[in-house]
Formats: structure tokens, C-alpha cells, sequence
């Protein structure tokens, strides 16, 4: 009896096993592609993190899609979040990758959250004595990402941008990032958020090409 029943878990371990093992391969081997995808996306950027979603992977390594992928790229200026949207992995073309480079910014803000903890376009922050309460708005010109103040209230009133002094005004607003993508890539501003030392813009960039429609991944899993 306590034979068949250790023949019997072998049994169920080995069954088992096989699945596992190839579901582990399939994720590294999305993992990998999704690596590559989002350096194509990102020349001269660095991929520091990938983390692919839409388990079983096997599932996505057997057909044609991955369903979506977080990757973290750096560059000299800082750390820029993707979120790849469905890559198809034989012809290279990824429906929406959304970006989300954060812009330093020069003087600490209090983040205005929604009821919910979700981050706003405001902040507050005080400048010589004066509470001010800012909202940002964002544009991209040329892969060049620029945030400045699009409306300000200090001590409760609403002021005009131009009387604020200048140096106020530029404690207020982030430096311009370059991002680092090929020419000609479309990029469009899509939200703002205001974080305590930085404000992230979420910009969406459609249909986008990693590969030549010829580069075809492989597509045999291993299941030992």
C-alpha cells in the first residue's frame, strides 16, 4: 500500500513538474523578448527591470502575443518607466506602449491625491514665506518632454504666471528631459502627476515596430 501510494506521488510530482518547467522557460524567454522590444523602443537607454504579466506565458510563447510587460529603462537623466501593451511577437509591433518619464523637480511639493490616493497634475510647496498651489501641464516637442505651471495660487489668491518672480517661477518648474527614442517617434501627452520630488508625465505612443516583420522568435518550449 505505501508503495503505491509513493509511485503515486512520484507519479503526481513528475506530471506536475513538466508544466512548471516549461511555463518557467516560456516566462524567460517572454521576459527576454520583452527586454529586446523595449531596447529597440529606447536606443542608448539601459533595461533594468522587465516584468512581464498575462500568465500562463506558455500560452504567449505557443501563439503570437504578450499581453502586457512593465520595463524600467535608465539614462543619464533618470529612470523612465513602459508599459508594453500587447507585443506581437512575430511581427515586432506593440498596440500602445505608454511612457512614463519622471522630471526632477527643483524645490519639494506636497502631491494633491484624489479621494482614492491617486496622484493629481497639483501641489503645494512654500516659496519665501508663501504657500503656493500649483498645476502643471505638459508638452513634447521634438522627444523633448517639458512641464511648467499652468495655473498658481499663493496665500489662497490666484496669481497671474507672469508676476511671479522669475526665480519663483523657475523653482517651480523641472528642467526639459530628452527622451531617448528614435526620430520621428509619435508620442502624445495623455496625464500629469505630481509626486513630493518629481512630476511624472504618462505619454502614449501608438502601434509601435521593434523588429523586422522577417525576425521570427522561436517558438519550440522544452517541457523538461
Amino acid at each position: 500500500m505505501i508503495g503505491k501510494v509513493l509511485t503515486g506521488a512520484v507519479t503526481l510530482t513528475v506530471l506536475l513538474a513538466v508544466p512548471i518547467g516549461a511555463e518557467v522557460y516560456a516566462g524567460r524567454q517572454i521576459q527576454g523578448e520583452a527586454r529586446l522590444a523595449a531596447a529597440r523602443l529606447a536606443p542608448g537607454a539601459s533595461v533594468v527591470r522587465v516584468e512581464p504579466h498575462g500568465r500562463p506565458f506558455l500560452a504567449a510563447l505557443l501563439g503570437d502575443e504578450i499581453s502586457s510587460a512593465y520595463v524600467d529603462v535608465r539614462t543619464p537623466d533618470g529612470t523612465t518607466q513602459l508599459i508594453l501593451q500587447r507585443l506581437h511577437r512575430h511581427t515586432g509591433r506593440i498596440n500602445t506602449v505608454l511612457w512614463f518619464p519622471r522630471l526632477p523637480q527643483p524645490v519639494p511639493l506636497t502631491p494633491d491625491l484624489t479621494p482614492g490616493g491617486a496622484y493629481t497634475p497639483s501641489g503645494s510647496t512654500e516659496l519665501q514665506g508663501h504657500q503656493l498651489h500649483v498645476t502643471y501641464t505638459a508638452t513634447i516637442h521634438d522627444a523633448e518632454v517639458r512641464v511648467r505651471p499652468s495655473s498658481v495660487t499663493v496665500d489662497g489668491q490666484a496669481t497671474d504666471l507672469a508676476a511671479l518672480p522669475a526665480a519663483d517661477l523657475a523653482a517651480l518648474t523641472p528642467p526639459p528631459l530628452a527622451m531617448s527614442v528614435p526620430a520621428g517617434t509619435d508620442l502624445a501627452v495623455r496625464a500629469v502627476s505630481v509626486g513630493e520630488n518629481y512630476v511624472t508625465v504618462e505619454l502614449r505612443q501608438r502601434d509601435a515596430t521593434t523588429r523586422p516583420a522577417d525576425t521570427v522568435p522561436p517558438a519550440a518550449v522544452p517541457v523538461a
